[in-house]
Parts: C-alpha cells; sequence; structure tokens
C-alpha cells in the first residue's frame, strides 16, 4: 500500500514524544530546500502572531514563540 504524502509527513509526528523537536527536525530529515525552510517558518511566524493576538492561555502564545525561536536559530532567518 502506498502512503500520501500527507501520511509521510505525519509519521514524523510521535504523538508520545516531544513535536517540538519532531517539528524541528523534519526539514533535515525530509531534506527541504531553503526555500521550504523559509515558507515553513513563515507560517510557523504568521500561526504565532495570530496566537498572540487570541485569547488564548499564556502557555499556547509561549509554544509558538519557543518554536518560532527555535527554528531561527536552527535554519537561519
Amino acid at each position: 500500500m502506498r502512503l500520501s504524502k500527507y501520511n509521510q509527513s505525519m509519521s514524523l509526528y510521535d504523538p508520545m514524544g516531544d513535536p517540538l523537536i519532531d517539528i524541528l527536525s523534519a526539514p533535515r530529515i525530509q531534506q527541504w530546500t531553503g526555500a521550504q525552510i523559509t515558507s515553513f517558518i513563515s507560517d510557523i511566524q504568521r500561526q504565532y502572531e495570530v496566537a498572540s493576538r487570541l485569547n488564548i492561555t499564556p502557555e499556547a502564545q509561549q509554544h509558538y514563540r519557543d518554536l518560532l525561536s527555535q527554528l531561527i536559530k536552527t535554519y537561519g532567518h
């Protein structure tokens, strides 16, 4: 049985593991191009901006802030 791209990319997510680690390592594991990484970081930045404007828990806002920070530290800006 052949997996679709959607299922292949989701296979990196380990519900028992740390999803932040999986998200940070996905571009390297899947050998993304620079443009794909830039697009990914831009998407996370947009999600962070929306989360910071919504009335959500500080922990959820911190999650996006940490994720964005780690992506920039790991892959540049």
